[in-house]
């Protein structure tokens, strides 16, 4: 018999952190209660401050406390669950899609030909200084197998948005 998992099978009472087992991919790693719940927030959060002007402060703490997050993340499953094409594919969620970028820096070998492209889409769509300080470092450490790749990949059809930043 096929046992169902309840949030206490995970994550006894009283516990404030598991060693996370990812389900599809195996990937291991310790994971605080509440990491998916902060992610959630911190995507919101970005959402709204990639569109006001004077959040660069802001920005970067959020930065730095989601990079500490990204193992637990994948540990969990959430980047399995949701790959990372989707993550940085996502126009209306801005703070989805620098998440994603983070993930990919950190774990660049699951960058492939179709996320370059989508890389090289944001590059030219979101100007924004975060977004293209990540994309500089991530195209740079992928090498591209086509080198045409850039070159049949339209990008004079993408219109710049731009957020105030």
């Amino acid at each position: 018999m096929i046992k169902k998992f309840t949030p206490e099978d995970i994550l006894s009472d009283g516990e404030d952190h598991t060693n996370a087992v990812n389900p599809f991919t195996g990937f291991q790693g310790r994971a605080r209660k509440g990491t998916v719940a902060a992610t959630l927030s911190n995507i919101a959060l970005l959402d709204r401050l990639f569109l006001e002007e004077g959040n660069e402060n802001q920005i970067h703490d959020i930065k730095n406390a989601v990079i500490e997050l990204l193992p637990s993340l994948r540990a969990v499953g959430m980047f399995s669950l949701f790959d990372p094409l989707e993550w940085v594919n996502n126009e209306k969620h801005w703070g989805r899609i620098y998440i994603g970028l983070l993930y990919l820096r950190q774990f660049s070998e699951e960058i492939n030909d179709e996320i370059v492209c989508q890389l090289l889409e944001i590059e030219q769509k979101f100007p924004n200084p975060f977004f293209q300080s990540e994309l500089e470092i991530l195209l740079s450490k992928r090498e591209f197998k086509d080198k045409e790749m850039t070159k049949s990949h339209n990008l004079n059809e993408t219109k710049p948005i731009s957020p105030k930043l």
